[in-house]
């Protein structure tokens, strides 16, 4: 079934209208730290979404790529958990690979990961999730241009306490999880979460039966040691790892050509791609692929509470290696196969100070401000090896080995420093002024080689190499004015701008196009909004709108290309990021929380954006006016709770529409990377039997919607057509959580 987004409005007004005529409950405040502090949502004058741990699980959430349901300008696509692509308001990037940063930064208890793919492979034990939109570099220790997620993990009881939870699906869904909390020895208390999680894949290959399966384990320990009253010290140590038999996508021929890349439109295989197109998610492919993947993670926080101020320490380390292998146009001829090993070990320390209440440099509690440093190096090395087979077209078929191997190998050395500030200075009893500044500096030192097995032949032109190191740097403010109308609406406006370092390309197999790399990109951002609690807190209705104007934007394509430089006609395959000229964004947002009867609450969110780009030139073509990547101009969400006592415990029935317009997945805006707009319908009925026992039913994608979350664009030059994966199909199932 498909509700037409047409009818929000009217839902929304029949919501505001019920709340007008009831007055005997309320909204719960909803605490976050997004300024490094505890606030209250509705005083944080900047767009926010968060989410509590107990809300989390009733929807349940298993990833953050799920979050998207909730948050329409939040959209969460990727080839895979392995390459996870995050676009806030538009601004993200499809470049997944160690030579550049995320747009959006993710945060685990203020723990910034450079390959956040990690952060996605489950959401256990959250205390809550926030959503924060738009720079947020004068207060976080990464820098970050488009936004931040930030995951806040429960922490140790002193009291004893545990947890076991199993779930069981359709398709194959295994999830056992567990906990353990309270307190080892005098004023030192712990936690330990495992969890497991096993399903059936999106894809079946047909010749072998196989699918794309994935497998993935967690497990996190917290130790809190509170020796007095003024110090904590906090201990975190997590490792994940994801596991994937096969990694399959739907082949799509180009609708010029009328094939797939490296290959010409023959009887065999115009009949190969009409079968592939009869079931999307059933392909044949002569490579079945595979993902391994280990993260570990280990971080030391101590806060120490100072009489004049609170000083606040974060150390952390995170290694990561990923193996995967990709048949590259997913079809069942031998064109090109590609295989990957990456290796990438971090460490940051952040020294940040924070106001207390009659401190230093608060002039009687008139001044609230926040003051770090902050220094990060991720020692990376990736090879991609793209081996060509006999059926590529001539120039890319091997002619004096099984396969034509190109490998291409770049290792980075990347160390970044940065100076924040941000201080709120209240100016009158409803009016305050919110200052900030920020220093970041990026260097990267990468050397990047190239090698092949049939050298001579237009493909790698290698062996080469280079190496050079690149500097980047940038100053950024931030100026905010908020206004409490009254006690319970809040007007504010913002003005800020971010910065993302430039880095250096891979799989590129023109050294000259390598040499430089790619410069930085620039955000300046202003927004306007309104924070609201109405009708007895009863009602809460924020809006913002906003103007993005976007430069040097990074994005990511497959091209082919010359060795002298570009050419529409070229042989050559690379992988090239190009700085677009100019984009701007322009949007409104609005997000509804009501109580409409006591037992019956609505969450409504609503996104609309325009965002193009106003000057991009390629290498090979003119994109200025193109909509941007993973930009919806519309999309909304709408959430029904219903608790209700029953004759052992409570009953809560949950539904959740999430609708999103059609985007495009490349620049180009081509054909293949159009997706039409789709819905996806969540549906839950949670059982609390008692304090110990919960009973859920759930259903996921319940219209069982067919979507796709990554196209893969092929260039034109070499046959063109793409590469599609797909969305989970309909997931339904119970689960048991056990508390103790």
């Amino acid at each position: 079934m498909r509700v037409s987004h047409k009818y929000t409005p009217l839902i929304l007004a029949a919501a505001v209208s019920q709340v007008a005529n009831s007055n005997e409950f309320a909204l719960e405040e909803v605490i976050v730290t997004a300024e490094k502090r505890e606030q209250s949502l509705q005083e944080v004058p900047s767009s926010v979404s968060a989410f509590g741990g107990d809300q989390l699980e009733d929807a349940g959430v298993q990833n953050i790529g799920q979050l998207q349901n909730s948050v329409p300008s939040l959209s969460i696509g990727g080839a895979g958990d392995s390459r996870p692509f995050m676009f806030i308001r538009g601004v993200g990037t499809r470049k997944f690979d160690i030579g550049t940063d995320g747009s959006v930064g993710v945060f685990v208890d203020e723990v910034y990961n450079a390959r956040f793919s990690s952060s996605l492979m489950g959401v256990a034990d959250m205390e809550r999730v926030e959503v924060l939109k738009g720079p947020q570099g004068t207060l976080y220790g990464r820098n970050t241009i488009g936004g931040a997620i930030n995951l806040h993990t429960r922490k140790p009881t002193d009291d004893f306490e545990g947890r076991v939870k199993v779930g069981i699906g359709n398709d194959g869904v295994r999830r056992v999880s567990g906990l353990i909390s309270g307190e080892v020895v005098e004023n030192l208390a712990g936690r330990l979460s495992l969890s497991t999680a096993e399903e059936d894949g999106v894809h079946e290959d047909t010749v072998t039966g196989k699918d794309d399966s994935q497998e993935s384990n967690a497990a996190r320990m917290t130790l809190v040691g509170t020796p007095s009253d003024q110090l904590e010290m906090i201990f975190t140590a997590q490792y994940t790892d994801f596991e994937q038999d096969a990694r399959l996508g739907q082949p799509i021929a180009s609708p010029t050509t009328g094939g797939i890349f490296g290959i010409v439109p023959t009887p065999a295989v115009i009949d190969s791609l009409a079968s592939e197109t009869a079931d999307p998610r059933k392909n044949a492919s002569d490579y079945l692929g595979f993902i391994d993947m280990d993260n570990t993670q280990a971080s030391f926080k101590l806060n120490y509470d100072a009489d004049q101020f609170t000083f606040t320490s974060i150390t952390s380390y995170t290694d990561e290696e990923l193996n995967e292998g990709l048949d590259f146009e997913g079809s069942e001829f031998d064109i090109m196969r590609t295989n990957v090993a990456q290796t990438s070990e971090q460490v940051s320390q952040e020294f940040r100070f924070t106001s207390t209440t009659g401190g230093w440099l608060t002039f009687d509690d008139k001044v609230n401000w926040v003051a770090g440093v902050y220094y990060f190096t991720d020692d990376a090395e990736r090879t991609d090896n793209f081996g060509f087979g006999a059926d590529a077209v001539p120039g890319l078929a091997p002619t004096t080995a099984s396969r034509n191997e190109n490998i291409y190998t770049v290792e980075i050395d990347t160390t970044a420093y940065a100076v924040f500030g941000q201080a709120t200075i209240a100016l009158t009893d409803d009016l305050n002024l919110t200052l900030g500044l920020r220093y970041s500096n990026d260097e990267k030192d990468y050397s990047y080689s190239l090698d092949t097995n049939q050298p001579g032949q237009p493909t790698v032109f290698g062996p080469d190499s280079i190496s050079e190191t690149l500097d980047f740097e940038s100053t950024d403010p931030k100026v905010t004015l908020d206004y409490h109308l009254t006690e319970d609406v809040m007007l504010y406006a913002t003005y800020s701008t971010g910065y993302k370092s430039g880095g250096v390309a891979f799989a590129n197999a023109v050294i000259p196009l390598v040499e430089g790399g790619f410069d930085k990109e620039e955000l300046e951002t202003t927004e306007i909004g309104i924070k609201s609690r109405l009708f007895d807190d009863r009602l809460q209705l924020n809006a913002s709108v906003y103007r993005y104007d976007y430069t040097d934007q990074q994005v990511q394509s497959t091209a082919s290309v010359d060795p002298d430089g570009p050419g529409p006609a070229a042989p050559i395959l690379v992988g090239i990021t190009e700085n677009a000229g100019e984009s701007q964004m322009d949007g409104v947002e609005i997000e509804v929380v009501a109580m409409l009867t006591e037992n019956l609450a609505l969450n409504a969110s609503y996104s609309w954006q325009d965002a193009e780009f106003e000057k991009f030139e390629t290498a090979v073509s003119d994109n200025s006016g193109n909509k941007m990547e993973f930009a919806p101009e519309n999309a909304f969400t709408l959430g029904l709770d219903y608790s209700v006592p029953v004759s052992m415990g409570e009953l809560t029935l949950r539904g959740d529409y999430s609708w999103k317009d059609d985007f495009y997945f490349d620049a180009n805006n081509s054909e293949v990377g159009y997706e039409d707009d789709f819905a996806v319908v969540n549906l839950a009925a949670i059982w609390r039997v008692d304090e110990s026992l919960t009973l859920r039913l759930f259903c996921d994608n319940c219209d069982d919607e067919e979507y796709r979350t990554q196209v893969k664009v092929l260039p034109e030059a070499q046959g063109g057509g793409g590469l599609a994966y797909w969305a989970k199909p309909r997931r339904f199932g119970l689960e048991v959580t056990y508390d103790f």
